[in-house]
């Protein structure tokens, strides 16, 4: 026996008998070998878990609640199809010719840091040219054991995927990255300069934001907003931001909030004592207020800006043109964006679990007004309406209201205001009487009354006199 035949005889005699066993599975037809690779795929699982976690958080927005997952979330599906390439060399050349089905990396920052970058390079190395899906994420914890040990790794982790991800950012259609702490997402400034024209969507989710890395966000001076004709992101439909990427992208970054043109969500932001109003609120209330599509959307949700006193007044206030939902803001917040903003244009403002707070402006012209749960107001609702001038107010649990309803009453006989629709929900403190008043009022130009008026919930106090 030759040299040669004895390695080979050896080299079989080596191989352990699993693998003899599924010989013959490794000579699968192409087209069989794909259904089982389809079978096997976690990713759906996957999504579909995320898809109840984003409803679930829209559930608390809505009605302002804490409800945790009553579901368990499925394994997480990283190594796919990574350890089926590794299986033997023609699943791997199979693999390598599918580049579809590495186009849409989906990687944790609690596993093995070593094994997730290297299907990161695999991911890229076998999807070829085409657009990318990437999402990063993390494995849910809940003991506050687990919570610390693993904050005290993420920023590393999160930077070191970061390194690898940033050559391959322009050819992502769609980023999603999750982080448990703010300063462990990529800086919409810096990390993500690179994205092009392909991408779709980007959210930069954390659920905790302690800390800011000041030397991003103040470390340059303030990017100028560029003209539409010269913004490359023309393809971006939906962007979300949490924490310290907020007043990055507003301050160093506005062409990435300009370009947004489905929605733009800005949530879970509370400056610190350090950060001053003048390097905050004129740039993201600048870069909400530029000209965009009239279609789009803007969300706020849980934003804590310090109050901004100008040494000056300004020329013009801050125009924002798109509909437009304020949502448990603080009381800064609230001033500010009251004291500087023209919703004008915007065509629909909903003002949810918000203070109105006394010292600030009153609200001004826009078509539809939403005030929902406004129970915290310091100032009187009929104070604050005294300059509104819409078509539609909307009221969810506010406060006793006859004030309002004569107010509104008055203004329409005047002809300084032309209200026809209002609609009130859960909201029992009126009177019949001053719900009549508003509703005999009529404008001098045309003597129309109220087009419609509903009341859904509790009804009116019914005074003793008009039981009778």
């Amino acid at each position: 026996m030759s040299s040669g035949d004895e390695k080979k005889s050896a080299t079989h005699a080596m191989q352990p008998a699993a693998f003899k066993k599924t010989n013959t599975v490794m000579k699968l037809p192409v087209e069989l070998l794909c259904i089982i690779l389809d079978m096997s795929d976690p990713r759906p699982a996957y999504r579909e878990w995320k898809k109840y976690i984003v409803h679930l958080e829209a559930e608390n927005d809505e009605y302002g609640t804490c409800r945790t997952p009553e579901r368990e979330p499925p394994p997480a599906p990283t190594h796919y199809p990574h350890h089926l390439a590794r299986v033997c060399q023609r699943w791997n050349d199979i693999l390598a010719g599918l580049p579809s089905r590495w186009a849409n990396p989906i990687v944790f920052l609690d596993h093995d840091l070593e094994e997730t970058l290297a299907d990161l390079k695999m991911s890229f190395r076998f999807s070829q040219d085409l657009p990318l899906d990437l999402v990063v994420d993390y494995t849910m914890k809940t003991e506050k054991a687990e919570v610390d040990a693993y904050c005290d790794i993420e920023p590393s982790r999160s930077r070191a995927v970061i390194k690898v991800l940033s050559p391959h950012f322009q050819r992502c259609r769609n980023i999603t990255f999750e982080t448990m702490l703010g300063m462990s997402l990529p800086s919409p400034s810096k990390d993500l300069s690179g994205v092009s024209s392909t991408l779709r969507s980007l959210t930069l989710r954390c659920k905790y934001d302690f800390h800011h890395p000041t030397d991003i966000l103040f470390g340059a001076d303030p990017a100028p907003i560029p003209d539409r004709a010269d913004c490359k992101l023309t393809n971006l439909n939906e962007l979300y931001l949490s924490g310290y990427t907020i007043i990055d992208a507003c301050r160093n970054a506005p062409h990435l909030i300009q370009a947004a043109q489905s929605t733009l969500t800005l949530r879970d932001f509370i400056a610190s004592d350090e950060e001053t109003a003048e390097q905050i609120v004129p740039y993201f209330l600048k870069a909400l207020s530029r000209e965009r599509r009239r279609r789009g959307e803007i969300a706020l949700y849980n934003i804590d800006l310090p109050l901004w006193e100008p040494d000056a007044l300004l020329d013009e206030p801050f125009y924002i043109q798109n509909r437009t939902t304020l949502t448990d803001l603080r009381y800064k917040t609230m001033c500010n964006i009251l004291d500087f903003v023209d919703f004008q244009h915007a065509g629909d403002l909903t003002i949810k679990r918000c203070p109105l707070p006394e010292e600030a402006s009153r609200i001004g012209a826009v078509h539809y007004l939403h005030l929902n749960e406004i129970t915290n107001c310091e100032a009187n609702l009929a104070d604050m309406l005294l300059e509104w001038d819409g078509l539609h107010l909307s009221i969810t649990q506010g406060d006793p209201l006859d004030d309002l309803l004569r107010m509104l009453a008055s203004r329409r006989r005047r002809g300084d205001c032309y209200m026809d629709e209002l609609e009130l929900d859960c909201c029992g403190m009126f009177t019949i009487d001053a719900m009549k008043t508003l509703c005999e009022s009529r404008t001098p130009s045309d003597m129309s009354l109220m087009y419609s008026i509903e009341v859904t919930g509790i009804g009116p106090v019914i005074l003793k006199e008009e039981r009778q």
